[in-house]
């Protein structure tokens, strides 16, 4: 059993929203930080067993309607996006050109919102051009709905988790790196204590 299995365990996601890392430099880059972070021996993950457990995770753990959003730099979308609709039965509907900080400036990042049977057409206004928090809170709030469940099996610092709590929806998510992982923990105990 995997870590989402652990804890999704039976249920289905109403919503998945990742940032995973881009491509295969991203995620060497990830395993690098890992291991300086946490003191440990640098693994190296394997990118195409990394991406198909992420469209593994969409087709085991989607419902019929689950939207999908993945968040990519620019340049990594389109080939992410096809690996992604050759893996699932996802379908890419909406492309929104948002910003993410990096070197302490806004860049270019692209959200995917990708769906089988799903039919909410976003608001673009609303969404391009935003950037980290803002840009979560606009793609979920139209969609929230109390006790959904938001799958992200990249959680990160806990960015989509501290979004979907705010919006009243139950959140699962795996993350590889303890200290990131570790500052997610301390927000919810920080809410909501041990």
């Amino acid at each position: 059993k995997g870590a989402v299995d652990n804890v999704m365990g039976n249920e289905k996601a109403n919503i998945i929203y990742s940032d995973p890392p881009w491509g295969i430099g991203h995620l060497k880059y990830f395993d690098t930080i890992n291991s300086k972070m946490n003191d440990a021996y640098k693994t190296e993950t394997n990118w195409d067993l990394f991406i198909k457990n992420f469209c593994n995770i969409i087709n085991k753990y989607a419902n019929n309607i689950t939207p999908v959003f993945i968040e990519m730099g620019l340049k990594f979308y389109e080939k992410f996006l096809l690996i992604i609709e050759k893996n699932t039965n996802y379908k890419l509907k909406q492309l929104f050109k948002t910003q993410y900080r990096g070197s302490g400036k806004l860049l270019p990042m692209i959200v995917m919102y990708l769906t089988n049977s799903f039919d909410y057409t976003f608001d673009e206004t609303k969404i391009n051009e935003t950037h980290s928090d803002q840009t979560v809170i606009n793609i979920l709030t139209p969609i929230a709905q109390k006790n959904f469940i938001v799958l992200d099996p990249c959680t990160g610092f806990g960015r989509t988790m501290r979004i979907s709590d705010s919006l009243n929806m139950r959140f699962r998510g795996t993350e590889l790196n303890q200290k990131r992982l570790d500052k997610a923990i301390k927000y919810l105990r920080g809410k909501y204590g041990n």
